[in-house]
């Protein structure tokens, strides 16, 4: 296990978060959450496309665009993706609620 891995266990994933949070802040850089139950592995992160795939699937071939990638790749595109998304959305909710 890495030093970071070590950490995680040792302080706890909450103390983590906070750590991790300020450090983001101190860099003027913010940590997005996306829900822990969002299907990022069963999701195209090309067309959208959702499909049940099981665990032991580790290649990710979408039965609408026919895009073929490995599933945790394609995992990290989604959550990339999503993470984005809502960020640019709390940013639009903040610059709407500061001109009402």
């Amino acid at each position: 296990m890495g030093l970071w891995g070590r950490k995680v266990s040792d302080l706890g994933f909450a103390e983590f978060m906070s750590i991790l949070e300020a450090k983001a802040d101190q860099r003027g850089k913010k940590v997005i959450k996306i829900d822990r139950f969002d299907p990022s592995s069963q999701t195209c992160s090309v067309c959208g496309h959702r499909q049940r795939i099981t665990l032991s699937e580790r290649r990710f071939v979408c039965l609408s665009c026919d895009s073929v990638m490995d599933r945790d790749h394609n995992a990290a595109r989604n959550i990339k993706s999503w993470g984005i998304n809502s960020g640019l959305e709390s940013v639009r909710r903040s610059k709407s609620a500061s001109l009402a």
